[in-house]
């Protein structure tokens, strides 16, 4: 069973949470020809994925419980959406939308998108081979994604528009002016107003970067617009060492909205031991004992789960900003008949990537 690892004020932040990114459940509208934002949310979510079409999407929008709307509409769309989707927004609801007919100049859009994603002021664009786009560095929705991109395809000729943020909005890209951006993060990040990606040139296209922008689209609209922090942890052997046996399976930490997957290497500790337990802690200790150097304060205990001894302990981490940058304490003590055996603790900082 899944068991979230949080933060709490009480404990320096350690607290229950909801579970990891891949229990969202997401509606996924993708019109565009690529298919890039359906095969990312696939592989994203592929238990919790729901898909719309023209024909049902705002039946789908207003009657399920959506914990991210993401939808890709650079020519189709849905009759009488906009309505439902604002409302969808205002009630608290993440949206990610790539459109065009923001300023509504063709009778498309509505003046409720506008409002609904904290936007202004909206400025027809075209996105053709040599129009630069720039990131405006203020998330990490391009991290991993060739910018500034200047490969465009030319298949539409309203390619959304330039805004004036309002409210919480800030810009995300933008096409040489910054206080002119194309992106916009609003509702304190839980939305995103967005041009039509689907322009995207073979740069983005042949490298898989147009499935990598979809993907932190996703990610920075569940996240909330976190501020980007690197994930970490350390091994901490204590006075006197523990057998340094208990780690995660890669060189990252913890990150929202990702489950945390440490374990304990019996190939040459403890290998009778039945049973892994393991407590996460707000406070680090260092105390000798009869089974090893306990090396988190249990008075701090937040959560413990258990496991078969070497599988690996599934500890959730929400998807709130809140917990990005904490950093908390755990240790595993290794069970087997009448014999408990300690092992080394991790120190870990939770991070967005």
């Amino acid at each position: 069973m899944r068991t979230p690892l949080v933060a709490s004020l009480a404990l320096v932040g350690i607290t229950l949470a909801s579970p990891s990114a891949s229990a969202q459940n997401v509606l996924v509208f993708d019109g565009g020809q690529h298919g890039a934002l359906l095969a990312q949310a696939q592989i994203d979510y592929p238990t919790t994925l729901t898909v719309a079409t023209t024909a049902d999407f705002v039946s789908k929008l207003t009657s399920g419980s959506w914990d991210m709307v993401v939808a890709n509409m650079p020519s189709a769309v849905p009759a009488l959406v906009w309505p439902p989707l604002a409302t969808y927004i205002s009630g608290g609801g993440k949206v990610a939308l790539s459109f065009w007919d923001w300023d509504n100049s063709s009778s498309i859009g509505s003046p409720v998108l506008l409002s609904a994603f904290e936007v202004s002021n909206p400025q027809t664009i075209t996105l053709t081979p040599g129009v630069t786009l720039f990131d405006s560095g203020t998330t990490t929705v391009f991290q991993g994604v060739t910018m500034p991109n200047t490969d465009w395809h030319s298949h539409y000729g309203d390619d959304g528009d330039t805004f004036t943020p309002t409210g919480t909005g800030i810009g995300v890209a933008h096409l040489g002016d910054p206080a002119k951006p194309t992106m916009v993060l609003g509702n304190q990040g839980r939305t995103l107003a967005m041009p039509v990606i689907e322009e995207a040139g073979n740069t983005w296209i042949n490298s898989g970067q147009l499935q990598t922008l979809w993907h932190n689209v996703m990610d920075l609209v569940l996240t909330g617009g976190c501020q980007p922090v690197n994930s970490e942890w350390i091994s901490r052997v204590g006075t006197p060492p523990n057998p340094d046996v208990f780690h995660p399976p890669t060189i990252q930490g913890p990150v929202i909205g990702q489950p945390f997957t440490p374990f304990v290497d019996h190939s040459v500790f403890h290998p009778s031991a039945i049973l892994d337990v393991v407590s996460v802690c707000a406070f680090p200790l260092n105390v000798a004992g009869p089974d090893g150097t306990l090396l988190v304060d249990l008075s701090s205990q937040a959560i413990f789960q258990v496991q078969n001894a070497g599988q690996p302990f599934d500890l959730a981490v929400p998807i709130d900003c809140a917990f990005v940058g904490i950093t908390v304490q755990m240790q595993v003590g290794s069970i087997a008949v009448a014999d408990l055996k300690l092992t080394n603790a991790l120190q870990v900082k939770i991070g967005t990537q």
